[in-house]
């Protein structure tokens, strides 16, 4: 059975986070990085959001956005501050990714 659509607010803040399967990497080179960060503008700019924070991780992003898109919402101040911090702050504490 599928999964039911996540609730979406206009305006909203949400985090979406993908991870490569068993820590894998999603990026090998710094095109992959370049060509993501490229379809990430085209989306926003088709769609009309707002980017708050991303980080692209060898094995893993998170991008936080505001608009009406399928993800997490940011539901209070609180959350959203403590959620842009880590997302800055990722790259330096994570592990390293498998190859």
């Amino acid at each position: 059975m599928p999964r039911l659509p996540r609730l979406q607010y206009e305006n909203a803040i949400y985090h979406i986070v993908t991870r490569g399967d068993g820590r894998r990497r999603l990026f090998q080179d710094e095109g992959h990085y370049e060509r993501f960060t490229d379809g990430l503008i085209e989306q926003v700019d088709r769609c009309g959001w707002s980017v708050i924070a991303f980080c692209w991780m060898p094995n893993h992003i998170r991008p936080s956005l505001s608009g009406t898109i399928q993800g997490f919402s940011v539901e209070d101040e609180g959350y959203y501050w403590n959620l842009s911090r880590y997302i800055h702050l990722d790259p330096g504490s994570g592990r390293k990714p498998l190859a």
